[in-house]
């Protein structure tokens, strides 16, 4: 303050102006002469604003079907990010780069686990009339949507199934659809009969992989010599097993009489 008006200016850049504008960073000198032509003598330092800094969490690596949110420090006037949004908070759920800029940014990267099928494979066959077991192996826990939390799961339907398994660091999902085979069927004919001191074979229907006789013959025929129900069990080339019986009898031997004794001359 004091001296005499008016006033002239003289900044080192060359301005005569009294306020200084659009200068880049640095330090400036003005002299200030007066109506009296006195003067004084003084330099002022601009620094560059310094850019905010933007703060992003640790992100650790994801599990596959998972979603983590991310967000940034508040306080800034607006968000970009590379992916598009234009928020403080975004939700990833794939691995890859992001990156938030506003007049300073911040990138970071976003890893997965490989993805784990829990199951060998999709379709389970099984025979009818039985109960479908699958022992899965390979995580620490499972969950299955009949309500089984155990590695060995149990049905006795055709259905499309998920389970839920468990590996110590993620959760992974599969999905199973059972199936039944067709039923086989098998039919030995009518009852059979052997006479006294004879037997009978009895030969059942071509087709199958394996035939078990409850008289503890295998093979297709079977020789029969006593009386009694006979059953067979045979296997098709999917292990399903059809069953038949019938009923084998013993017919006596028809007794000859010729007569008494003759002579001839």
């Amino acid at each position: 303050e004091g001296g005499e008006a008016p006033f002239l200016y003289y900044w080192s850049n060359g301005s005569t102006s009294e306020t200084l504008t659009g200068v880049s960073a640095g330090t400036y000198s003005l002299t200030v002469v007066d109506n009296a032509r006195c003067y004084i003598t003084t330099s002022l330092t601009l620094s560059p604003p310094q850019p905010p800094v933007v703060m992003l969490p640790s992100i650790p690596t994801l599990c596959p079907s998972d979603t983590v949110q991310v967000a940034v420090n508040e306080g800034m006037s607006s968000y970009v990010w590379n992916t598009g949004a234009n928020t403080r908070e975004i939700s990833i759920h794939s691995p890859g780069t992001s990156a938030n800029s506003c007049t300073a940014s911040a990138m970071f990267s976003v890893s997965q686990y490989p993805n784990i099928d829990v199951l060998p494979q999709t379709d389970y066959y099984f025979c009818p009339d039985e109960m479908l077991t699958i022992e899965a192996s390979g995580f620490l826990s499972y969950y299955w949507s009949n309500g089984i939390s155990s590695p060995t799961f149990t049905t006795p339907i055709e259905y499309t199934f998920w389970v839920k398994a468990y590996n110590g660091i993620c959760y992974y999902y599969d999905t199973i659809t059972t199936h039944k085979y067709p039923r086989p069927t098998i039919e030995l004919g009518a009852d059979t009969y052997y006479c006294e001191g004879d037997s009978v074979r009895v030969t059942a229907p071509d087709g199958f992989a394996a035939y078990s006789w409850s008289n503890g013959a295998e093979g297709r025929s079977v020789w029969v010599s006593t009386n009694g129900p006979l059953t067979v069990v045979a296997s098709d080339a999917n292990a399903c097993k059809a069953t038949d019986f019938i009923n084998v009898e013993m017919i006596d031997a028809p007794i000859v009489n010729l007569g008494a004794d003759t002579t001839y001359c």
